[in-house]
Order: structure tokens, then sequence, then C-alpha cells
């Protein structure tokens, strides 16, 4: 789970995913946000830096779709690297 902010929006949530079998395109998961969200389909999603774990502005991925759930907004995320080939990752920070 990865604290996440949509440009060109105030709005924050958290992403997450879920494993998917070989040869599907996972989505990933942005919860918590307002019922009132307007987010558009191809607008940037981005580490937000709250909890410390991740350095903010790393992209995440793009908004396929977004929905009113009973309590909340959420949206669904195409990942911006193809996550069926990812062995190692790795985040530097600290730029010189």
């Amino acid at each position: 789970k990865v604290a996440a902010s949509v440009e060109g929006s105030r709005e924050q949530g958290i992403v997450s995913g879920e494993r998917v079998t070989a040869g599907l395109n996972p989505l990933l998961n942005l919860n918590f946000l307002s019922k009132q969200a307007d987010l558009k389909p191809g607008q940037k999603v981005y580490t937000s830096g709250v909890g410390g774990v991740f350095p903010s502005g790393l992209l995440i991925g793009l908004v396929k779709n977004f929905r009113v759930r009973e309590l909340d907004g959420q949206g669904q995320l195409a990942p911006a690297v193809d996550l069926s080939h990812l062995e190692d990752v790795f985040v530097v920070t600290g730029r010189k």
C-alpha cells in the first residue's frame, strides 16, 4: 500500500494492488478518495510522500476510471510499468 496524490487535483488516497495470473493486465486501486473527486482517464497518480516510506513524486500509474462507493470514491489505475516483467526495484533518494 502506497500513499498517493492525483495530478491536477487535491485528491489523495491509498494505492493497493492484487496478484494476478500471468498474461492478465493488473489494475491498481486508488482508495479513500472523496465522493466528489473529479478524476479523468489519463490523469497521472504519484507517490505523495506521506508516511515517509516512499519519496513523493514517483509515478505510480494513470487513471483508467472512477466510481463512487457507499462511503468514498475509488479510482482504478493502469500501472506505469509492466509489473509482470519486474524482477528488482530500487528507489534512489538524496540527489546531489
